[in-house]
């Protein structure tokens, strides 16, 4: 990422990728932590469907977003 980032032509890539990396990283733990829980912890097959409401998620993301630098 943070070659990605120099080949862009941004300043201090590493500095912006470990933000990036934080961002992504606090969205994950809002959703994938929840849902990995109930898939180990009923033993899904993977062939089964699963459904994830979201709605207190989707509020999260918004709050995450509004914290977050537009860069």
């Amino acid at each position: 990422m943070e070659r990605l980032l120099s080949m862009l032509g941004a300043h201090n890539a590493t500095q912006k990728s470990k933000e990036i990396i934080q961002l992504e990283t606090r969205l994950a733990n809002l959703h994938w932590k929840r849902l990995l829980d109930r898939i180990f912890h009923d033993n899904f097959s993977e062939d089964e469907e699963i459904v994830v409401l979201a709605t207190d998620y989707i509020q999260k993301v918004s709050d995450i977003i509004k914290t977050t630098s537009k860069r």
